[in-house]
């Protein structure tokens, strides 16, 4: 039992794999994590998304009006995975076909001086996706504060939409949080943060190697 801003959460789900972009190399690659320690939390429900099984999910009627998932990466048409909107902290999430599957409110970076959240913006790919206690992540903030990440991560690396190549992480990833008030505003420092139950069941469903789009 993890216990996370005073609450005690209890979790027990089935993932689902979601088709991810086939054929994708990744560029960096991390050491197997120990899942012994993980973040339990209430239920995940397995409702459709016309009864918002989530506090944060998206109703039909914004899915009905998401964003293109199409990006060009080298000269070719791809289908992103993940559109994150830093404009109205919105993600939304396609399958291979480019299908809007689902979506959620997220909280995206601190507004700074242009006016405009701090989040880089562009094309993003998982290279992997880590686990509460964070223990492979030597040396960075998640493993001296992992509680600040809920109970998953999803390691965002660059991609360089003009030559396909990867450029490494600039360090803002998609997670969980210790602030469920701060979903739906700009209050970060760069990183998506999720309901910590939302992430959970998206880091059992995604495949590795599969593309974000940040606009």
């Amino acid at each position: 039992m993890i216990r996370v801003s005073g609450v005690h959460h209890h979790i027990n789900f089935s993932p689902r794999k979601i088709l991810g972009v086939a054929g994708l190399t990744l560029c960096l690659s991390a050491p197997p994590l120990n899942a012994k320690d993980t973040f339990e939390k209430e239920p995940v429900k397995t409702e459709t998304v016309d009864s918002l099984a989530y506090k944060t999910q998206l109703s039909k009627e914004i899915l009905e009006q998401a964003p293109s998932p199409v990006i060009t990466i080298a000269g070719e048409e791809k289908t992103a995975g993940i559109v994150v909107d830093v404009t109205e902290n919105r993600l939304f999430r396609y399958d291979s076909l480019g299908r809007v599957v689902d979506g959620y409110v997220i909280a995206s970076g601190k507004i700074g001086r242009s006016g405009k959240s701090i989040t880089d913006l562009g094309i993003r790919q998982v290279d992997h996706v880590e686990s509460y206690p964070y223990r492979g992540a030597y040396g960075t903030k998640r493993k001296q504060k992992p509680w600040d990440y809920g109970p998953n991560v999803l390691y965002l690396v660059i991609i360089n939409p003009e030559t396909g190549a990867c450029e490494g992480s600039n360090g803002e990833f998609i997670h969980g949080n210790n602030n469920p008030s701060s979903l739906g505003k700009h209050s970060s420092k760069g990183c998506i943060r999720m309901e910590n139950e939302v992430i959970h069941k998206i880091a059992g469903e995604i495949e590795n190697g599969i593309y974000v789009l940040i606009q």
